[in-house]
């Protein structure tokens, strides 16, 4: 955790409810950006000190069609996915494994778990 971010594509989902093929250019740029940001961080500033912004969530957590697309995608052997909030509806979502954060999907609207208390 004491390591900078570092990002892999391979697990993007394009297609979908929350499908990155759905993204314009410019809200690409600006999530380019901000991962970009994030890389000055360690994954412990992320995932440890800003945890009320930046966290993982069980798969129970997350609306039904975000379980239904796990299942399409053949990733539902997973226990949680993480994500990190970009501004104050915006979200990223992806799988966190050794250090490495699998983008998957783009959730514009906050809508794959929805905000718990003011913080989410």
């Amino acid at each position: 955790m004491g390591s900078n971010p570092s990002w892999r594509f391979q697990e993007i989902d394009h297609d979908g409810p929350h499908g990155w093929d759905q993204i314009t250019r410019q809200d690409l740029q600006d999530v380019l950006k901000s991962l970009k940001d994030f890389e000055t961080q360690t994954w412990n500033a992320i995932f440890v000190t800003a945890k009320y912004q930046h966290h993982s969530v069980p798969i129970t957590g997350m609306i039904p069609a975000a379980r239904k697309r796990l299942v399409n995608l053949k990733k539902d052997d997973i226990d949680e996915i993480h994500r990190l909030r970009l501004t104050n509806k915006w979200r990223v979502w992806g799988i966190f494994r050794e250090g490495t954060f699998a983008l998957l999907w783009w959730d514009p609207k906050h809508e794959i778990c929805p905000s718990m208390g003011p913080n989410n």
